[in-house]
């Protein structure tokens, strides 16, 4: 065996057996800061997206389709994005 491939083994063995720790006992969590931060999160991700239904890119977009404004859609991207704003490829 080379020496590398048994240093991965090695590794490979070890990360299996705490990872098997780790199901078997759980793990602790600051439930308190994990609340905190989930809540921050939420008012920011709220403004942002407020912040972004705001802009003249998405006014522009909703008047083209109608008040749908569908970000994963890579029709309506384009065409706002290249016929709409002269964005070229």
């Amino acid at each position: 065996m080379l020496p590398y491939t048994r240093e991965a083994y090695q590794l490979m063995h070890d990360g299996a057996v705490t990872l098997a720790r780790v199901e078997c006992n759980g793990i602790r969590i600051d439930t308190e800061y994990l609340r905190k931060t989930t809540q921050r999160l939420r008012k920011r991700i709220a403004h942002l997206q407020d912040k972004i239904q705001a802009s003249e890119v998405v006014q522009l977009w909703k008047r083209k389709f109608k008040g749908k404004f569908k970000l994963s859609s890579s029709d309506q991207l384009g065409e706002v994005l290249f016929t709409e704003m002269g964005f070229e490829c």
